[in-house]
């Protein structure tokens, strides 16, 4: 399932990302710069280095899941969906350039027939 990188949350003082279940009880900062030691915040964007990431659900468990992220703001549940949506992405990109291309041509053909050639 496709998820927004906003769903995830970091605690001040902890390196590990978190789950809005996680967090559910805890204070929340709209910012890093705001937050203080303790208080949780949502992340605004992550760098990909396509390698899967923890997720835990639970403060303080050493219970985690997996995601797989697309991009900076994107990640997902299973590294198939990842795949099938990055492919899908691959073929709009693709269908949106023979478009552009076609389109393209209608313009330039318009054009000639104008100046009557």
């Amino acid at each position: 399932m496709k998820h927004s990188i906003n769903e995830l949350y970091k605690v001040v003082g902890s390196n590990r990302i978190y789950s809005a279940q996680a967090v559910e009880f805890a204070n929340r900062a709209k910012r890093l710069q705001t937050a203080k030691a303790g208080e949780c915040y949502a992340i605004r964007y992550r760098i990909c280095d396509n390698k899967p990431f923890r997720i835990y659900d639970e403060i303080g468990s050493k219970k985690y899941r997996l995601g797989w992220q697309y991009g900076e703001k994107t990640w997902f549940d299973s590294e198939l969906e990842r795949d099938a949506y990055r492919e899908q992405m691959a073929a709009e990109a693709k269908a949106a350039k023979i478009q552009k291309l076609k389109d393209e041509i209608i313009r330039n053909a318009e054009m000639l027939a104008e100046l009557g050639a």
